[in-house]
Formats: C-alpha cells, structure tokens, sequence
C-alpha cells in the first residue's frame, strides 16, 4: 500500500509541475487569434454536444512501476523544457510531446 501512496504522491507533484508549464506556455485567452482555429465549428445545425453519451466511458488500469518511471521521465523533460530558451525548438517539439506520456503512459485501457 504504501508503494501506491508513493505513486499518488508523485502523479499529484508531476501534476503540478505539468500544469504550471502549461499555463505558461499557453495563451490564457481561447480566443486567442492562434488558437481560434482550433475552436472554429463550421456546422450550422449541428449541436455542438449530444444529450446522450455517444461512447461508454473509457476505464483505464494503472501499472505501477511504469507509471512511476513515466512520471519520472516527465518531470526531467519538463526540467528540460525550462533549461532551454523559449524559442528553441527542441523545448517546442519536448512541449508538444510531452502531454501523451502523461495522459496515458504506465496506463492500460481495459474499456
């Protein structure tokens, strides 16, 4: 028990730390011209969200020791994020992937 007390621990200090990086890195306004593209809808007459669920919610099983090592691999990366200069582009490619590894490394999707 103790060892996922250690796991919880590190996924909520990585959290932060992943978090934090985001917000700086990214525009605090949606809106923004940069990012309105992402936002844009071009579908009149579509709802943009469904009344009813359209996929069952996905549940995923966590294995320990790679969830830890992945956690370990983020927190360097993002070490290494901020090492570097803003508009260097090995700090923008580690940006961008960054987030997949902590969104789902060490994880197994069982549904």
């Amino acid at each position: 028990m103790a060892a996922m007390s250690d796991l919880a621990t590190l996924e909520t200090e990585v959290a932060v730390e992943y978090f934090a990086l985001v917000a700086e890195r990214t525009p605090g306004d949606p809106f923004n011209p940069l990012t309105t593209k992402w936002l844009r809808v071009d579908r009149p007459g579509f709802p943009l969200v469904a009344f009813e669920m359209q996929f069952p919610r996905e549940q995923w099983a966590v294995l320990p020791t790679r969830r830890k090592v992945t956690l370990l691999l983020m927190r360097r990366a993002i070490e290494l994020i901020r090492q570097l200069p803003d508009d260097d582009a090995r700090a923008a490619d580690l940006y961008i992937q960054v987030g997949f590894p902590f969104m789902y490394g060490g994880k197994v999707r069982v549904a």
